[in-house]
């Protein structure tokens, strides 16, 4: 209930420019879980970004952490034609 207080003025703004568009009321649960989802998946790609740079770091990985950046990049070069 008091998440609903809180932020009383942003769904009232969107379910009415829902009622504009003439769909249906939104509830803040959705909102919210999209939100947790969002968050979630930003820090999971944070961590495995992380272990990947560590893994590197590792004995001479550090001299060859160019080289692999370079390489990603040019592995990307065909999709960056799509």
């Amino acid at each position: 209930m008091r998440y609903r207080r809180q932020h009383a003025g942003i769904l009232t703004w969107f379910n009415s420019v829902l009622r504009q568009h003439k769909t249906q009321r939104v509830d803040a649960l959705p909102i919210r879980l999209l939100g947790t989802m969002a968050g979630m998946t930003s820090a999971a790609f944070t961590i495995c970004k992380t272990g990947q740079d560590a893994l590197f770091f590792q004995d001479q990985g550090l001299l060859h952490l160019s080289l692999a950046y370079l390489g990603i990049g040019l592995a990307s070069l065909p999709a960056s034609f799509l």
